[in-house]
């Protein structure tokens, strides 16, 4: 369901040179859409009655979503509701994180075909980094998070080595996007900061995430042939 309202400011921005108004209704639809559905999820985690093992890294999309619309608000020039967005869930994603990572070392781990969800927690990191930086640019603390995004994304790739095995479905494409993210603060890290490693680094993260988009894609396209 998330996805839905933040793929909806992400085509705005694409959209906003060639027709500004459509995209300035689709970008703020997007967003509309993504706070009612967060307000009901923060009513849900209030009615109680969820178990920890309920939670999933598919949570994140929900309630850290809004870190992903400046990406579409700022080419538009809607700064101040996409600081709004982006404020409500940065300062609610350690808590998700948290009950997520909790999730993982306290009840049995995720099914096989669920366990490509874990690389959402990429998603956080890098977009706090790098919307984060360029929405307050004096905060610069927060190239520590793109720090732990490369952190995370090594322990992913390092638990992922059965990926070959795990059974084929949807949750797939939860590798796509955050790597994407990750390669997109890679961009913004080594653009403020020249040094070859950092220039490796985006060059190799970039490649990681086109692999990553061929492969799904290809197995997608495997899996609904006749």
């Amino acid at each position: 369901c998330a996805t839905l309202p933040l793929a909806m400011t992400l085509l705005a921005g694409g959209l906003a040179p060639y027709a500004p108004a459509l995209a300035g209704v689709l970008w703020w639809a997007g967003v509309a859409l993504l706070l009612a559905m967060q307000v009901w999820g923060l009513q849900r985690l209030l009615a109680g009655g969820i178990e920890l093992g309920q939670v999933n890294g598919g949570w994140l999309m929900l309630f850290v979503g809004g870190i992903v619309v400046p990406g579409g608000g700022l080419p538009l020039g809607y700064e101040e509701m996409s600081r709004f967005a982006f404020g409500v869930s940065a300062a609610i994603a350690p808590v998700i994180m948290g009950l997520a990572l909790l999730r993982a070392v306290t009840v049995p781990a995720l099914p096989a075909g669920l366990r490509t969800s874990w690389f959402i927690l990429l998603m956080p990191p890098a977009l706090i980094y790098a919307h984060g930086s360029a929405l307050f640019p004096e905060l610069a603390f927060l190239e520590s998070l793109y720090f732990l995004g490369l952190m995370l994304a090594l322990a992913l790739l390092a638990y992922a080595r059965g990926l070959a095995r795990w059974p084929f479905g949807a949750p797939w494409w939860a590798i796509t996007f955050p790597l994407d993210a990750l390669a997109y603060a890679a961009a913004r890290y080594a653009g403020s900061n020249p040094a070859p490693v950092w220039t490796v680094l985006c060059g190799a993260t970039l490649l990681l995430a086109t692999l990553a988009v061929l492969l799904v894609l290809t197995r997608t396209a495997l899996a609904l042939r006749p």
